[in-house]
């Protein structure tokens, strides 16, 4: 059998390296351009500058469970973006229902302020699938956005305690612990809230975010200690 000169395998060798890298390194500038690419387009949709829809916004939450390989300064970005968004719908989505509620509690006719009253705590209630909160409490309208609908979107890119927080905080948009300054859930789900913080600050004691998980464990004993003015 013929033997390859060593100088010979060398050069194929060295060839062929340099084959993979260029393969490699091309592989490597279509994700960066295929990730700037869905970044532009995700921050294009989250534009507060256009004409604000609700349709943008579970859009922009679907592109950017679809994104890939966004990095650390593009997800922060992002973040900021998509919180503004609906937080700005949700500002219109406000007023609008205030003037309603008006309209409808002056209407002369029990029935059909009934009838009103339904079709918008029903319309409140669709609002929830572009994470936004809408209720009726101490005679106006509250409105919150939902963190588990922010989480969601960017759940891949998120640590274990940033997940945690965002688990707490949906707890306290579905169920309150206060309401119309009274306690609003039990006292022992008050404290399995508590334990969460606790458990949070032993898991992560040198975190950044130490001192959100802190003031969120002295809400928690303030409650359990103190209650509320009406409790």
């Amino acid at each position: 059998m013929q033997m390859i000169p060593y100088t010979t395998f060398l050069k194929h060798t060295f060839a062929m390296k340099r084959t993979i890298l260029f393969l490699l390194t091309l592989a490597l500038v279509a994700a960066c351009n295929r990730s700037e690419t869905q970044y532009r387009a995700i921050a294009d949709t989250l534009n507060t500058a256009e004409p604000l829809e609700l349709s943008r916004i579970t859009k922009a939450h679907d592109m950017i469970i679809d994104a890939s390989n966004l990095t650390d300064e593009q997800t922060t970005h992002l973040q900021e973006l998509f919180v503004k968004y609906i937080f700005s719908c949700a500002d219109v989505q406000t007023s609008l229902m205030e003037e309603a509620y008006g309209t409808a509690l002056t209407a002369n006719d029990p029935q059909l302020m009934e009838q009103q009253l339904d079709s918008l705590n029903r319309a409140m209630s669709n609002l929830r699938q572009y994470g936004i909160v809408m209720y009726t409490s101490e005679g106006g309208i509250n409105t919150d956005i939902m963190p588990m609908f922010i989480a969601e979107a960017f759940w891949k890119y998120m640590t274990p305690l940033e997940r945690t927080i965002a688990t707490l905080s949906e707890l306290e948009i579905e169920t309150p612990s206060l309401n119309d300054a009274a306690i609003n859930i039990s006292y022992e789900e008050v404290a399995q809230r508590l334990k969460m913080c606790d458990d949070m600050l032993a898991q992560y004691p040198d975190d950044p975010l130490t001192p959100q998980i802190t003031a969120c464990q002295k809400y928690y004993l303030a409650i359990l200690l103190a209650g509320d003015d009406n409790s």
